[in-house]
């Protein structure tokens, strides 16, 4: 458009084969013990069936970016996109009923328990997005800017299609932002991580989904160069130990149980020497 502006266009036709995992023949069974439990929600068990028909998507993407350079080395970029797939994989957890057991070749034993299993949806699963990013030195703005960067960017997602449809490969909304530091031997870098609610797989006691529930976590790292070629790093990821909360929870489901699991996994600190030759 301009020297400092560009616009991008693009059209692609992709597919995604299912997992091996998801297609080779297996069916596992597991059964829960009752006896030790005090849970009247308790099902008798789980059935896993594997659907070795199952087939690849095939989508229709477009793609539209403007990216802005400034005088000074910094970059602006916003854009939107959509896909349209067909035949998306789609992810079931139900009761089994006598009927589902017949269609599998089980016996109707199982009548009650839990039948976890994947297909092809029919129609179509959309997923449209916008996004933007930014990069920029803060040294037009004086000596105390030279040597930090500041960056950022977002990406927000609308998913629709059938309420079965996995879509627990996208965030519907994540972010990053942070700055850098350079100056002589020392150079450091923050980061700030998003990760909006993202939905896994459906969960058949309580009528709907498995969530991540939105968290947002701190990354610090520094290194300073000892010799040419050789320097020392130390690198901090989840700074304060944000948990991981997995939800659980469908329509009827109060705000007080919906929490399933919390878990921590620390600090996590790398402390080394690298060098190149």
């Amino acid at each position: 458009v301009r020297e400092n502006l560009q616009a991008r266009l693009s059209y692609a036709r992709s597919y995604g084969r299912p997992d091996f995992t998801n297609i080779v023949p297996n069916s596992t069974i597991d059964e829960a013990d009752l006896e030790y439990s005090s849970d009247p929600r308790q099902l008798p068990g789980r059935i896993t069936i594997r659907n070795t028909g199952l087939r690849p998507w095939k989508a229709d993407n477009l793609d539209f970016s403007l990216e802005y350079y400034t005088e000074s080395g910094g970059m602006f970029t916003a854009g939107a996109f959509a896909k349209e797939i067909r035949d998306f994989f789609g992810s079931s957890t139900r009761i089994a009923t006598a009927a589902d057991l017949a269609q599998l070749g089980l016996e109707p034993g199982y009548a009650g328990w839990e039948l976890v299993t994947q297909f092809n949806l029919p129609g179509v699963a959309r997923v449209r997005g916008i996004e933007f990013s930014a990069r920029h030195s803060l040294a037009p703005l004086g000596a105390w800017g030279k040597g930090i960067l500041v960056f950022a960017n977002h990406t927000r997602l609308e998913l629709s299609g059938s309420q079965q449809a996995a879509f627990n490969a996208f965030i519907p909304s994540s972010a990053s932002w942070g700055a850098s530091f350079s100056r002589g031997r020392l150079s450091a870098i923050a980061k700030w991580n998003y990760r909006g609610l993202q939905r896994g797989g459906p969960v058949a006691g309580v009528d709907g989904f498995q969530y991540s529930q939105a968290r947002t976590t701190v990354d610090l790292s520094a290194e300073r160069q000892v010799w040419r070629g050789i320097g020392v790093f130390v690198s901090a990821q989840n700074v304060f130990n944000v948990p991981e909360v997995l939800l659980r929870y469908g329509p009827q489901t109060p705000g007080y149980a919906r929490r399933y699991q919390t878990t921590t996994y620390g600090t996590q600190l790398s402390l080394g020497i690298k060098g190149t030759f």
